[in-house]
């Protein structure tokens, strides 16, 4: 026993001597919110501090010779907690979680011993994104989707697919973004949020012709097949820029007819756009598209919404003639009754009565 006492207390001593009390946490976050991954350095001199987080090899944040510096995949996203040279605290607060995000972190002491190690769990709420969205005719709208992709992923072995109604409509691939020109302006986020693993679609002007059922895809791996995002997919209801609901069911059914006509072509045109435009640092949507060669919904659907009221007795027929859209009408109806008193007058003429 003596023996034994004496190495435990050896181990004790050398791993205090070693800095090697390694605190060990779990802690979990909702995707998109900040969480703050704990660290306590009580028992670590305040002089000449060196920290170094990492996951898993990349590089977090790290604090050396009182300068601060942020890891390529976590810039603007991560700090200290508090300053660590005054409060021993060297817990760390990383904003905007991704999904990609969820790794075991490390806070190194002097670049090698392990003080901290932390396992974060990015949490997937259904709740956050509605599968059914509506939206207005002529506005724009963002269908959310989100991937766990390696940090490290070259940007031309990302892959993400978009489909509506089951037929691809956008395709990232190689560094090129394919839209079929069926369809309305679409875009996909600037290349840095789209290494972090969001994929949203964003919709410009939207049009009756939008309205379906879209699916988010995309690959972590370039061996597997194209896997769902999160969410799985969006119910997209378009509702016409109109004050009453019959002009809404005229322009469905319109664009009804204009979604047949597209989808009776055997194979959607595709066009190439080149990966430099999608490359630029600007905001969604800034980046290349095609446009849709769609007829918009026709003008004419309330003059046809007024003529379907009229044939179905739902329209008084003199308020429907007396309309200032149908002059037409009314000339024909003055034309007809004095075209009657004539031959009226024309009769009694000839039978000497006047």
């Amino acid at each position: 026993m003596n023996i034994l006492g004496t190495t435990l207390v050896f181990i004790a001593s050398l791993s205090v001597c070693l800095g090697f009390f390694l605190q060990t946490s779990e802690v979990q976050v909702i995707l998109g919110e900040s969480v703050i991954l704990p660290c306590n350095g009580s028992g670590f001199p305040a002089e000449e501090l060196q920290l170094h987080w990492e996951a898993m090899g990349k590089d977090v944040i790290s604090l050396s010779g009182g300068v601060i510096t942020g890891g390529s995949a976590f810039e603007g996203r991560v700090n200290f907690l508090k300053d660590p040279a005054e409060s021993k605290d060297f817990s760390l607060v990383l904003s905007d979680v991704m999904p990609n995000d969820g790794d075991v972190y490390e806070c190194l002491w002097e670049g090698n011993k392990p003080i901290c190690s932390v396992l974060l769990h990015v949490l997937m709420d259904p709740n956050l994104f509605p599968d059914h969205v509506e939206v207005f005719e002529g506005e724009d709208i963002t269908l959310e989707c989100f991937g766990n992709i390696p940090k490290n992923k070259p940007w031309e072995d990302i892959y993400i697919q978009w489909l509506k109604d089951d037929k691809e409509i956008l395709r990232l691939s190689s560094g090129k973004m394919d839209v079929s020109i069926d369809y309305s302006i679409i875009a996909l986020p600037p290349r840095h949020d789209i290494c972090r693993g969001v994929f949203s679609l964003t919709i410009m002007s939207v049009s009756v012709f939008d309205q379906g059922d879209y699916q988010c895809r995309y690959k972590s791996t370039d061996y597997e097949a194209p896997r769902s995002g999160f969410p799985e997919r969006h119910m997209l209801m378009v509702w016409a820029a109109s004050s009453g609901m019959t002009d809404l069911m005229d322009s469905v059914s319109s664009a009804s007819v204009t979604s047949h006509t597209h989808t009776s072509t055997s194979v959607p045109t595709w066009t190439a756009v080149a990966s430099s435009q999608i490359e630029a640092g600007r905001t969604a949507p800034a980046h290349a598209y095609a446009a849709s060669t769609q007829t918009e919904v026709s003008s004419t659907a309330p003059e046809r919404a007024e003529a379907r009221r009229f044939l179905s007795g739902q329209r008084d027929p003199l308020e429907f003639l007396s309309d200032e859209k149908t002059p037409w009408i009314r000339i024909g109806l003055i034309s007809g009754v004095l075209l009657v008193t004539a031959v009226v007058l024309g009769l009694l003429l000839l039978s000497g009565r006047i």
